[in-house]
């Protein structure tokens, strides 16, 4: 694979192989600085308490969705 390639495909193999992690640090990488990161999680089956853990920071602010109450609004900034 070129370099390109691996660039292009490295937030999919993020996802797959290696998780919220990954995708958090990835994000933050390519994010200029003062940038912000808006993040949506669903928590059906993973609560987004450990999701903040697993990122790291804590959100600058957050909002749930009305309708069900599981879905979680987070914005980052770098």
């Amino acid at each position: 694979m070129n370099k390109l390639i691996k660039r292009r495909y490295n937030l999919v193999y993020c996802l797959r192989k290696k998780g919220v992690r990954c995708l958090s640090k990835e994000c933050m990488r390519v994010l200029k600085p003062n940038g912000t990161l808006i993040f949506k999680w669903n928590e059906v089956q993973i609560p987004i308490r450990k999701i903040i853990d697993v990122i790291g920071c804590e959100p600058l602010f957050g909002h749930t969705t009305r309708r069900s109450s599981t879905t979680v609004w987070m914005a980052f900034m770098k």
